[in-house]
């Protein structure tokens, strides 16, 4: 009898992967549970926003003025255990849980209260020159690509409490009559798309940029750099279609180069002079305040709160 080597290879890892494939659906293996979350306040009650996706949470916390609340911080949690056929998700429900227990010790009612109302004094109009200006290089250009940047500075104010609500709003309208009047205008698509996310900020009298394919990699390279005290620009954003002519290398160029010359020194320079130096609040008076929340609320809520006096032009 002639034996095929080959054959009784191929067998054996087959039958090497069936045993793997159960031994995993019997939970002999760990599987890694990985959950972001973050909490806020809506009136007088809390709420936790709770994902296995980074970028979702991310999301919320950099637009929570416009979701009607003041965000904490971004919390992780991960755990590793073996998961039975059938448990995933409980297990990855009690995570979430978990992690929302977390939130709750960490970040109080009152806190939230405290973090509003040093909010509130530290709200400033100072961008609406700077926009005010910006606008009228908009109007009526009928250019999706302009407005949708000024939209992005409109946004950046007012998350940095830079403009008031009424202001905002007025904006919003304003953009959302310009966009109506380009509906007609139609966007040329190809077979792949890719979106690119970049973040500039200066560096010994430079302009240093990072740039990504990953929404939550730039988010988490925004927030590791502001927690250090550093001012860092909104993300700039842009979506790309291609083919098989144009390959993704060649793109992902295109986006570098887009970057650096719309993020120029110019326009770090026009963002820091929006969300410059607070006149409400002083830096020596916030730190007060940072310490206070250090000792009735927690480290946790404490950093929290440095981290929006970067963004509310306190400690810049």
């Amino acid at each position: 009898m002639t034996v095929d080597l080959n054959m009784m290879i191929d067998l054996r890892d087959l039958q090497v992967a069936m045993d793997v494939a159960r031994k995993a659906e019997m939970g002999w293996f760990d599987v890694e549970f990985t959950m972001y979350a973050c909490s806020y306040a809506i009136g007088e009650k809390r709420y936790y926003k709770i994902s296995a996706e980074a970028e979702k949470i991310y999301d919320f916390i950099e637009n929570s003025r416009q979701n009607g609340c003041i965000a904490s911080n971004i919390m992780k949690m991960t755990k590793k255990c073996p998961v039975p056929v059938g448990m995933k998700e409980y297990i990855a429900r009690d995570v979430k849980k978990e992690l929302g227990k977390s939130l709750r010790e960490k970040y109080s009612l009152a806190f939230f209260e405290y973090l509003k109302q040093l909010a509130d004094e530290a709200e400033e109009d100072r961008a609406m020159p700077i926009l005010q200006k910006e606008w009228e290089q908009v109007e009526g250009c009928f250019n999706q690509e302009k407005l949708r940047r000024f939209e992005e500075l409109v946004i950046c104010a007012y998350e940095c409490r830079k403009i008031k609500e009424h202001q905002f709003q007025n904006f919003q309208s304003l953009i959302a009559e310009e966009r109506k009047n380009m509906e007609e205008d139609l966007l040329s698509k190809d077979i792949f798309e890719k979106t690119f996310y970049g973040i500039a900020y200066e560096e010994n009298g430079k302009i240093v940029y990072i740039d990504n394919a990953g929404k939550a990699y730039i988010y988490r390279k925004k927030d590791e750099l502001e927690a250090n005290g550093i001012f860092v620009t909104p993300i700039y954003e842009k979506k790309y279609w291609y083919n098989y002519t144009l390959r993704l290398p060649q793109v992902h160029k295109m986006f570098e180069d887009e970057l650096r010359a719309y993020v120029n020194k110019d326009y770090v320079a026009k963002i820091k002079e929006m969300v410059g130096k607070n006149e409400r609040m002083s830096k020596e008076e916030f730190a007060k305040k940072v310490d206070y929340a250090q000792t009735i609320f927690g480290e946790e809520a404490a950093a929290t709160l440095k981290h929006y006096a970067i963004r509310w032009g306190i400690n810049v």
